[in-house]
């Protein structure tokens, strides 16, 4: 593209008739007056295992055909094996397949008949603010989720609620449960009945619940609980729905609580919730007895894979994860009558919690490892050796959320580091494409006919049907040629008529590549994940002991999740891509590596078995000991031609493909490591840390003195340069306090001389924030 002439761009700001007329007569502007609309039709292809439906656009391309399409969303090729869910009871299935006023009401009102029947209460925050507008309704919740269940039996002067509702006071049950709607008089007061008549009948749950009514009735003054076994001693590969006797246990008198494990006891009074965690068998059945109505089990940790024992093999897992365990449940399947994907606003409720049942279970390992694993240099674990601190519990800093944790800052903080350093490579992109989903693209259309649901109350299909469309997207934009026609700068235009003509959806295509902003561009696709508004307040009460920061509940707090989001991270999309790939590397002073160990081990042992274990910097200086052709590359240039091995920690001549690298970012505070960084961009084929501050055949003490030798000190030019690489993804507010940081420092030689070189990078929101606190967007200063 850069080889077009510039005189033949469409520039809409130009009244130019002579080049509006160049650009429609263009046999691409032609074409897409003929251009129908892409339709991926219908999913009518069926996984040969499990039975689920599917479009062919979302089979294995590498493992199979057109005609012999695999799929693996669904079973991962068969290695999951789970019972399918029975057809309901009548009453349930005819109220949701049913198309008279007693149905469309249950169907509009379905969320609140659930509450009405749960036995337990939902934890998030939900934003029904978000449905003030014109748009369908969706389900948003914010915050942390969890489940939660009180006692058997409400406090002296409370009315019973959840499952209280099911021990206490049954002979006004109906009226204590028609309390959930507030407003009484719209009640169908027989359809309740109905309803409850049905759970007693075949909710195995319910029926344990009943049990201890009937206690309580005949010994209102014994001491009693309920307990809720999370584990079942048959195979949950095959069977379901549990019997009564498996769900559930009563418990007269005391007990010892510490012979309970995972199972929940629910005590006949306490002042307190309990948390049901997301792995017990009975969280989705609690929460979702309409879904459930039969109380079929949910997930649990000890489901193997098909033909496997849930043994522990090293290696390899051997049991389904619970991803794994809701992408099964969620599929379609013609052979199946379960009543999920049928229940509207309640099925949006429940993948909204299933996602969150799978980021809070990653989120509790993170947090349970952080009671155990710490880290320090290696130098700092020597210092604490020769102080005779033998525990390693004594030393060290806490993990909070790591950069592997999809969504966290730090994970969408080094994806925007990677694309600067693609743009470092390449040079900054040409195109900037947004695309937005139709709800009325005919795939939307015909499956609202045929079931007779809004898509709006199907995000599953808006989402696989969104994805599969992206991917012809991403395939036209990739093509040099679309339909034989030859693409050129001139489509980079806002209105872009094939695009629009193709997708029927809102394309926005812009040229982007202009430098002074190009950062802001991967600053707002790597943003993160949606956030709730937070006010910050100054803390004026800070003592000797300051407030942990707990950046998981950070997350937790400022999260908010919708039913389209949710459905895409179960089905594992990808939420970031790039090529190629890059590496991040890493690279630190003699013996300031940085160690991971548990807090149990001792710190002699830390220290012995990590004094000689290569880095993948140290690894570097090995390589270019071994191999001669990596000599003649700097340590970021490595990455192309060699590939880092991380279980043998060491690089190897790339067999294939290419990859980018990128230094991880050092602070000019940092002292010698800012200025072993500088080195690193320039030095070639360095064996040693002596060798990288060597400079023409002279190796001085410190990296600042090569540096210096290398003329990088000359006129500060290393804080110049240091700005300017920072510049590429800090915002203006952010390199202002890195300026006065450097003043503060004192290391600069001519301050004034800096700020003259590099102030254009300091200013870039002023105006913006100028003309926002006037109200005056169009001000001219």
């Amino acid at each position: 593209m850069d080889d077009i002439d510039q005189s033949e761009i469409y520039d809409p700001s130009v009244n130019s008739f002579s080049q509006v007329g160049s650009v429609i007569d263009h046999p691409l502007f032609l074409q897409s007056e003929i251009q129908g609309c892409l339709d991926v039709g219908d999913p009518n292809y069926e996984c040969s295992i499990c039975g689920a439906c599917f479009w062919l656009l979302e089979r294995v391309e590498r493992d199979s055909t057109v005609n012999h399409p695999i799929f693996t969303v669904c079973c991962s090729k068969g290695k999951i094996q789970l019972p399918y869910l029975q057809r309901p009871p009548d009453l349930l299935y005819n109220l949701i397949n049913g198309d008279d006023s007693k149905s469309l009401y249950f169907q509009k009102n379905i969320r609140s008949y659930n509450s009405m029947f749960a036995f337990t209460s939902l934890g998030g925050k939900v934003l029904d603010s978000v449905n003030d507008g014109k748009g369908p309704p969706q389900f948003i919740i914010s915050g942390q989720n969890y489940h939660r269940i009180g006692s058997l039996l409400p406090n002296a002067g409370e009315k019973p609620k959840f499952a209280q509702l099911y021990v206490y006071d049954t002979q006004h049950e109906i009226i204590n449960r028609q309390r959930i709607f507030g407003q009484t008089s719209e009640i169908d007061k027989e359809l309740i009945t109905e309803l409850l008549q049905m759970i007693d009948t075949h909710n195995v749950i319910a029926q344990s619940f009943r049990r201890v009514r009937e206690f309580y009735q005949c010994h209102p003054s014994e001491i009693f609980s309920l307990k809720l076994y999370s584990q079942r001693n048959v195979d949950r590969r095959m069977y379901s729905a549990p019997s009564c006797d498996e769900v559930a246990a009563l418990i007269v008198g005391d007990f010892d609580s510490s012979d309970h494990g995972r199972d929940i006891i629910v005590r006949s009074t306490t002042g307190r919730l309990q948390r049901i965690y997301e792995t017990h068998a009975l969280y989705w059945p609690l929460q979702y007895p309409l879904l459930f109505p039969y109380g079929e089990d949910g997930y649990q940790l000890n489901i193997g894979y098909r033909g496997q024992q849930s043994g522990y093999i090293p290696g390899r897992r051997t049991r389904v994860s619970l991803r794994e365990f809701i992408c099964f449940r969620l599929q379609i399947r013609e052979h199946e009558d379960g009543i999920i994907h049928k229940c509207r606003r309640l099925f949006q409720q429940f993948v909204v919690d299933c996602f969150t049942m799978i980021e809070s279970q990653r989120l509790y390992e993170i947090r349970m490892k952080q009671s155990t694993i710490r880290g320090e240099v290696l130098q700092g674990i020597e210092e604490a050796m020769r102080r005779g601190d033998d525990e390693a519990s004594s030393i060290g800093t806490r993990i909070i959320l790591p950069s592997s944790f999809t969504g966290g800052k730090r994970y969408m903080f080094n994806r925007c580091q990677d694309a600067m350093a693609i743009c470092k490579h390449f040079g900054y992109p040409d195109l900037f494409l947004t695309i937005t989903c139709n709800p009325n693209w005919p795939e939307f259309q015909r499956f609202t006919e045929r079931e007779r649901i809004p898509i709006a109350d199907r995000p599953d299909i808006s989402c696989r049907v969104f994805h599969a469309k992206l991917k012809c997207l991403l395939s036209d934009l990739k093509e040099v040629k679309i339909n034989d026609v030859d693409i050129d700068n001139r489509f980079v235009v806002p209105y872009n008529p094939l695009l629009l003509m193709k997708y029927q959806a809102h394309i926005n295509l812009e040229f982007c590549n202009k430098s002074n902003v190009i950062k802001y561009l991967f600053k707002y696709i790597n943003k993160g994940p949606d956030r709730v508004t937070a006010t910050v307040g100054e803390r004026y009460d800070v003592g000797e002991s300051s407030q942990v920061v707990d950046e998981i509940k950070q997350y937790y707090d400022c999260r908010y999740l919708s039913p389209s989001e949710s459905m895409w991270r179960i089905f594992a999309y990808d939420i970031h891509h790039r090529w190629p790939s890059v590496q991040r590397l890493t690279f630190h002073l003699p013996n300031q590596q940085h160690v991971v160990f548990d807090d149990a081990d001792i710190t002699t042992h830390v220290y012995l078995q990590n004094k000689n274990l290569l880095t993948m910097f140290t690894g570097w200086m090995m390589a270019n000991r071994r191999f001669t052709e990596g000599r003649s590359l700097t340590y970021v240039e490595y990455p192309g031609k060699f590939v880092y091995c991380l279980k043998s920690r060491e690089w190897k001549p790339r067999q294939r493909g290419f990859s980018i690298g990128r230094l991880s970012f050092a602070h000019p505070s940092s002292g010698e490591l800012f200025y072993m960084r500088m080195l690193l961009n320039v030095q070639r084929g360095c064996t040693s840390f002596r060798s990288i501050r060597t400079v023409n055949g002279v190796t001085y003490d410190t990296f600042q003195e090569a540096c210096s030798a290398m003329g990088f000190l000359i006129d500060d030019k290393e804080y110049v340069s240091a700005i300017k690489e920072v510049a590429e993804f800090a915002s203006a507010a952010q390199l202002r306090r890195l300026f006065v940081m450097l003043l503060l420092y004192g290391s600069m030689g001519r301050p004034l001389s800096v700020w003259e070189q590099t102030w254009t990078y300091l200013y870039d929101d002023i105006l913006y924030r100028r003309r926002h606190e006037l109200q005056y967007p169009g001000k001219i200063f």
